[in-house]
C-alpha cells in the first residue's frame, strides 16, 4: 500500500470506500464556517479521515465561559487569547500533519463569502423571497423509500451556476434503505457520538439502523444509575436539535452492542414489560413522515429494554444471562476435530 495511504488503512478496508475513495478524499477541499462546539468536532473527524485541504473560518475567540461546551479547546487557548480558527488549526496540525489546513479569522457575510468559496467545484447563486407564495413540490422518491406526497414549499430562484472545468457535482441516489445516503447518515452518527456524550454523560454508544432511515429509530446504550434513567435519556435525546425528530428510541444496558440488531431485539422482547416499560408521547416528527396524523407532529415511542431491579419497581428478581462455562468452551475448541463435524 502507498505510504500516504497506510495511515488510513482501517477505513480503506471498508468496501464501499476503498483506496479510490481515500484518494478522492485526499484530493478534496472542505470549508467549515464556524468551528464552535459542533464545527470543531466535524473538523477534527474530517482531518483524521484525511481530507486534502481544510479551510476553517470563525470570527470568535476561545472563551473561558464557553469551555464547558467544547471538546477540543482548553485553558491554554484561552490564556493565549487565540481565535477559534487558529486554535483549531494548531490542534489539527498535530493530529494530521499530512493535510493542508488554512485558518481564517473573519465574519462571513454577503460581501466576502465569494472569496471563501472561489475554489469550489460548483457554486449555485440565488435567492428566496419570503413574500412569495408557496408552490407545490413533489411527489418525488425520497430517502424514506416512499414517494413523498406533494406539498407547499418556499421557492428558490437560481440566478447563476458557476463551475470549474471537469467539476464534480456531489449527489446521491435515494430509495429503499440502505442506499448511498445511509452511509452519509452513518458517518454523521459516528461524528456526533462525542457531542451526544457531552450532553448525556450516561450514553455509551448509539445506532441509527438503515431501516429507520436516520430519524425513525435510535438504539442507545447507557450506564443506568437510578430509577427512570432510561426515560431521562429518551427525553434528553428528544431535546437535542434535530434528534427531536426521532420516532422511536430503544434504551439498552451499557454492555449491549447496539449495532447487533439481533441481540438488541432479543433483549427488547425478553426484557420489556409492555405496560411498564413503554413511554408514548406527542412531539415533532420529520416533515416526510407520511404516517403522522398532522404535518410534522405525531406520536413517538420510547422503550426501556434495560435489566430491571427493585429500584425499577420489579420485586421478583432478574435472571442472569446464559453463558457457557469457560472450561467447556476450551474443551470443545480443543476436541472440535474429534467430533467429525
Amino acid at each position: 500500500m502507498d505510504a500516504k495511504l497506510a495511515r488510513y488503512a482501517r477505513q480503506i478496508i471498508f468496501p464501499p470506500f476503498g483506496e479510490e475513495g481515500q484518494r478522492r478524499l485526499m484530493d478534496s477541499r472542505v470549508t467549515i464556517i464556524g468551528v464552535g462546539a459542533t464545527g470543531s468536532i466535524l473538523a477534527d473527524r474530517i482531518a483524521r479521515a484525511g481530507v486534502g485541504h481544510l479551510r476553517l473560518i470563525d470570527r470568535d475567540f476561545v472563551e473561558l465561559n464557553n469551555l464547558q461546551r467544547q471538546l477540543v479547546y482548553d485553558e491554554d487557548d484561552v490564556a493565549a487569547v487565540l481565535p477559534k480558527a487558529v486554535a483549531m488549526a494548531r490542534h489539527l496540525r498535530r493530529v494530521n500533519s499530512a493535510i493542508t489546513i488554512e485558518d481564517i479569522v473573519a465574519d462571513v457575510n454577503a460581501t466576502n463569502i465569494a472569496g471563501f468559496i472561489a475554489d469550489a467545484d460548483v457554486v449555485l447563486e440565488g435567492y428566496v423571497d419570503p413574500r412569495e407564495p408557496l408552490r407545490d413540490e413533489g411527489p418525488f422518491g425520497d430517502h424514506t423509500g416512499f414517494y413523498t406526497p406533494a406539498d407547499r414549499f418556499p421557492v428558490c430562484h437560481v440566478t447563476a451556476i458557476t463551475r470549474r472545468r471537469d467539476a464534480i457535482y456531489p449527489t446521491t441516489i435515494v430509495g429503499k434503505p440502505p442506499m448511498e445516503d445511509y452511509w452519509m447518515g452513518k458517518a454523521t452518527e459516528r461524528l456526533f457520538l462525542p457531542l451526544l456524550k457531552l450532553f448525556l454523560g450516561e450514553v455509551v454508544d448509539y445506532n441509527m439502523p438503515a431501516e429507520g432511515v436516520f430519524h425513525n429509530l435510535v438504539i442507545v446504550s447507557i450506564k443506568k444509575r437510578f430509577p427512570g434513567h432510561p426515560q431521562k435519556t429518551m427525553f434528553g435525546i428528544w431535546g437535542l436539535g434535530l434528534m427531536m425528530l426521532t420516532k422511536a428510541i430503544v434504551v439498552v444496558d451499557a454492555d449491549v452492542n447496539v449495532h447487533d440488531l439481533r441481540d438488541v431485539m432479543w433483549r427488547v422482547l425478553g426484557n420489556v414489560d409492555w405496560k411498564r416499560d413503554v413511554t408514548i408521547v406527542d412531539g415533532a416528527v420529520d416533515q416526510l413522515d407520511h404516517s403522522a396524523l398532522r404535518d410534522s407532529l405525531g406520536g413517538k415511542i420510547g422503550i426501556d429494554a434495560t435489566a430491571k431491579g427493585p429500584q425499577d419497581g420489579h420485586p421478583r428478581g432478574w435472571p442472569l444471562e446464559l453463558e457457557m462455562d469457560a472450561a467447556v468452551k476450551a474443551m470443545v475448541d480443543r476436541r472440535w476435530k474429534d467430533y467429525g463435524l
